[in-house]
């Protein structure tokens, strides 16, 4: 399939339950084949990416990020995952997968945390350290059921609205998309650096801060994850690249609810 039909990768299911030996054999093949082709793990072992695959699903850090959502005390569990993870470029950041977006129902998290509040994880998933990854519909606010143990005929529903990407709230939302998707692109510290995890001046235990780094060009991160307002003293000069509901004076940052800012710092 590589050669003959040109693919650009594969997913493999719970591939950290079966043994490595496998993979690192038949990886070995598909990259004497297309050396580029990206091999993606349905798992969350260090071991398999440092030795295999290229990348891995890593549910932890989804589970955390929802966490943080609903409970702001659950911040210094969310940075721990990064910590422990030596591989974080190489993990995928996601809200929605086929399997939380089964197990949810209709409770998408569109609906539970609103179209806000889904647009700053968005935000998040792309400048956090890790590969962004979308599951169908969140381009254009999706809230349907989506369930993948079913059919037309069968079990419950699974489709997604597409008339929602003729809706302002669609377009808005497609469009910030491709903005991100521009800023990960271009911007060599959001896909391949560091990330230290900032502490600003503020008494909110909803603000997560941060900065990447890559070969000394520097970008500044907040989000509010949390409904009420923050007023915050970044500890840098700072040039925005990307805000929403953020509002700066000098060194000191509103952030209303749910609202976001991505800045290069300066010299």
């Amino acid at each position: 399939m590589a050669d003959y039909f040109n693919v650009d990768g594969f997913r493999c299911d719970v591939a950290d339950k079966i043994p490595l030996d496998f993979w690192e054999e038949g990886v070995r093949r598909l990259k004497a084949i297309k050396p580029d082709i990206f091999m993606l793990s349905e798992g969350e072992s260090s071991k398999f990416i440092e030795h295999t695959f290229d990348g891995s699903y890593h549910w932890r850090k989804q589970t955390k990020l929802i966490n943080i959502y609903k409970n702001p005390n659950d911040m210094s569990a969310y940075k721990k995952v990064f910590k422990d993870e030596p591989y974080y470029n190489r993990t995928l950041n996601y809200i929605e997968n086929h399997d939380e977006a089964s197990d949810v129902g209709v409770n998408r998290y569109e609906k539970v945390f609103g179209n806000d509040g889904v647009e700053s994880m968005i935000f998040l998933i792309y400048s956090v350290a890790g590969i962004p990854f979308l599951w169908n519909g969140m381009e254009i606010c999706d809230d349907s059921e989506n369930c993948m143990f079913s059919n037309r005929y069968f079990g419950r529903k699974n489709f997604i609205n597409w008339s929602y990407g003729m809706l302002n709230k669609g377009k808005k939302r497609m469009e910030l998309i491709k903005k991100l998707s521009e800023l990960y692109h271009t911007k060599e510290a959001l896909y391949d650096g560091t990330i230290d995890f900032a502490d600003v001046e503020s008494e909110s235990s909803t603000l997560l801060s941060f900065i990447r780094e890559k070969d000394d060009k520097e970008l500044f991160v907040c989000v509010n994850t949390g409904n009420p307002p923050v007023t915050f003293k970044a500890n840098n000069k700072l040039k925005s690249i990307l805000s929403k509901g953020a509002e700066q004076n000098g060194n000191i940052i509103f952030v209303e609810a749910y609202g976001y800012i991505m800045a290069d710092i300066l010299k």
